[in-house]
């Protein structure tokens, strides 16, 4: 028998397992798919911060293939288990690229409307992220960074961006921190 079909066979045995919740059996399926699941997240274009949400995506897509697999249709698992972790996938990269171009849309208006008397710090900010807007790079960002840095844009200072995000001033500090130094890096590299 071919190593192939004795995988097939695992797998399979694996999946009838997984059907009756048996949680050790799915550990074991995820074990030979980890690299499938990691191989397919690599191949679309997101920022690094992003990659384990888009993994984490492909594990549960798996999960729901091994639930819902019909064996009687013809495909192998593996087959259909791949198909299903791709759609996953590109479902979840529509819905971030959704997200940050609605994002960047929303932070254009606001920046227009920033005031000329605005302090030096803010001022120079603005204009990084103005510049950051206008080539794309805010999606290098984390979701975090995003709205903290769109709320300092939009002018609340680092105590009101705490109490509007739950975060204590020193968080707040560190991921504007973090979100200028990527920026500054994006747009050194643009250069």
């Amino acid at each position: 028998m071919a190593l192939g079909n004795i995988k097939e066979i695992q797998i399979s045995q694996l999946v009838s397992a997984v059907k009756n919740n048996d949680t050790a059996s799915f550990v074991e399926l995820l074990g030979i798919f980890s690299k499938t699941v990691s191989s397919l997240a690599l191949t679309f274009h997101l920022p690094d911060s992003e990659f384990d949400d888009l993994c984490q995506e492909g594990r549960m897509a798996l999960y729901r293939a091994a639930i819902s697999f019909d064996s009687t249709k013809g495909a192998s698992f593996s087959t259909y288990a791949s198909v299903c972790m791709t759609n996953a996938m590109i479902s979840f990269v529509n819905k971030y690229n959704a997200s940050v171009s609605g994002f960047i849309a929303d932070g254009e208006s606001v920046i227009s409307n920033i005031a000329e008397n605005d302090s030096p710090d803010n001022t120079a900010f603005s204009k990084q992220f103005r510049e950051l807007l206008s080539t794309q790079g805010f999606a290098g960002l984390s979701e975090s960074e995003r709205k903290t840095v769109f709320l300092k844009v939009c002018g609340y200072k680092t105590q009101e961006i705490s109490e509007k995000t739950g975060k204590s001033a020193k968080s707040i500090d560190n991921t504007l921190f973090r979100a200028r130094k990527k920026l500054r890096k994006f747009i050194d590299s643009e250069k």
